[in-house]
């Protein structure tokens, strides 16, 4: 009886362990660098990240998950935008970028005439 609680115990703490994930990003916005934040992240939970220069404030929000139907590899949604003064948001992009773990993954975006708007590299590491 006592083997079959302790098994059903280590059962339910499996079960309730939740994946973390470690997160580096470079920034780049008009061809200027703007961060290169690292950040731990539960699982299905939004990240924040905010930078201050003397000319901007940006934030970076993520949130990340396994990737369906993806061997060792990560789902991250990003929302990437600038605070004013009066600490409004205004969003830049949005974007989802899908990594193998441990694999540097890039996204850019360009205006309409061709130039680099944005780019976004991360790294993303499985942590429990």
């Amino acid at each position: 009886m006592k083997v079959l609680g302790l098994t059903f115990l280590l059962i339910i703490n499996t079960a309730m362990a939740s994946t973390h994930y470690d997160l580096k990003f470079d920034l780049f916005l008009h061809g200027k660098h703007v961060a290169s934040p690292r950040v731990m992240t539960k699982e299905g939970e939004i990240a924040s990240i905010i930078q201050k220069t003397n000319e901007t404030e940006t934030f970076i929000d993520v949130v990340a998950t396994k990737a369906a139907n993806m061997k060792n590899a990560v789902l991250m949604n990003f929302t990437i935008g600038t605070i004013n003064t009066l600490g409004e948001r205004t969003t830049l992009s949005k974007a989802q970028i899908i990594s193998k773990e441990n694999k540097t993954a890039t996204i850019t975006q360009h205006e309409s005439d061709g130039r680099e708007n944005l780019s976004l590299t991360v790294i993303a590491k499985t942590t429990l």
